[in-house]
């Protein structure tokens, strides 16, 4: 892909039908996301989106997850880096939750996304069956919103394979209590990162000794 410093619109112009649309660090804010979702969405029908490193809020997460909820071919969504925050996750997140989506891959990187949004991607997980990979990494999730994500994938998520959750601080030990449950009763997990959690040393050691008889599963502790 051309990584060109073309404006938002000629990348748009010129990309393949269901292709990549990638408009990372394109300096687009929420008044923008009409825009993205009519052409790159609704018009170009991509499949994978890159909006990754912008200055999207709430409102610009909103526009997208209108779409979400109808669209059957995005499958991939980078909105990593930017500032969608708990309000845009729970938009996302409901979106998703009734499985009229196709979407397989969602980026929330460093979203200042806290406890009150991981709710809200937890209750997502209970119910969605096309999701495969989640990346939360760099948000204020805490040890509850890890907590709550990890009894979702124990108990109710089969489909998710990869997550991270890599630069989330936790403050308590059982913390890893959760993940250790999760990696013993999840056998479609094969993935997970945990690096920058601010984890014990025992907790890591835990964690490793917990997946070394899983078959190519890769931790990052």
């Amino acid at each position: 892909f051309l990584d060109d410093n073309r404006p938002p619109k000629d990348i748009i112009d010129t990309s393949e039908p269901r292709s990549k649309i990638k408009l990372h660090q394109k300096e687009l804010y929420d008044m923008d996301m009409e825009y993205v979702v009519q052409e790159a969405i609704i018009r170009k029908q991509c499949k994978i989106l890159d909006l990754s490193a912008n200055h999207i809020r709430s409102e610009g997460a909103s526009a997208l997850a209108n779409v979400l909820g109808t669209n059957p071919i995005l499958e991939e969504l980078y909105l990593d880096h930017n500032c969608v925050s708990d309000m845009g996750a729970q938009l996302l997140a409901q979106a998703i939750s009734a499985n009229n989506t196709h979407l397989r891959v969602l980026y929330l990187g460093s979203n200042s996304i806290t406890y009150e949004g991981a709710q809200h991607l937890a209750e997502m997980l209970k119910t969605n069956r096309t999701l495969n990979r989640l990346y939360l990494f760099e948000n204020n999730i805490g040890d509850r919103g890890i907590q709550l994500l990890a009894q979702v994938l124990t108990h109710h998520n089969r489909t998710v394979t990869d997550v991270d959750l890599n630069g989330n601080m936790l403050e308590s030990d059982l913390t890893a209590d959760f993940l250790v449950e999760m990696l013993k009763s999840n056998q479609s997990l094969k993935t997970l990162r945990v690096c920058k959690c601010n984890l014990s040393e025992t907790s890591k050691i835990r964690l490793r000794d917990t997946v070394r008889s899983k078959r190519d599963f890769k931790l990052r502790v």
